[in-house]
């Protein structure tokens, strides 16, 4: 594994009744997302995957249309709960 991406297809996978296994390729959990991508703590989300972000209750604010910016440290942490 190597970010976010396969933790929430996991829960969304739980949510569809189904059990498997999540294994992360590093020590790490999240991948590169603890710096947010060439180490700043934001990442830029399009406005398609917002409603992912929200359904998860991780708070993003508007960037410009269509975009948003999250913080990395915040989405990484979900994993953990």
């Amino acid at each position: 594994m190597e970010a976010p991406r396969d933790w929430f297809a996991g829960n969304y996978l739980a949510k569809a009744g189904k059990t498997g296994r999540l294994f992360e390729r590093k020590l790490s959990i999240g991948g590169g997302m603890w710096g947010g991508g060439i180490m700043f703590n934001e990442i830029v989300v399009p406005g398609i995957a917002k409603k992912i972000l929200d359904e998860f209750g991780i708070e993003a604010i508007e960037y410009e249309k269509g975009y948003y910016l999250s913080d990395s440290i915040e989405t990484v942490i979900y994993d953990l709960l």
